[in-house]
């Protein structure tokens, strides 16, 4: 997710915003904190304008989760 949000040159607020989502969840998802619904995949995609299946591929470019030390 992190790729496509940063291809679209995008910031974590404005797709949470877009999304109706808060950044921090948003945050959790992009970091993999946690796993997003189905629904809040697609919504994600939608908002990205990118087919869900790039957004649930393995995505390397994750960033690093703030404040984890790896």
């Amino acid at each position: 997710m992190f790729a496509a949000r940063t291809h679209a040159n995008l910031t974590q607020q404005w797709l949470a915003e877009a999304a109706g989502m808060d950044r921090s969840d948003y945050q959790r998802i992009e970091y993999g904190i946690v796993s997003p619904r189905l629904d809040t995949l697609l919504t994600l995609a939608d908002a990205l304008g990118v087919p869900l299946s790039e957004l649930v591929r393995e995505d390397d470019d994750r960033p690093e989760v703030p404040g984890s030390g790896s």
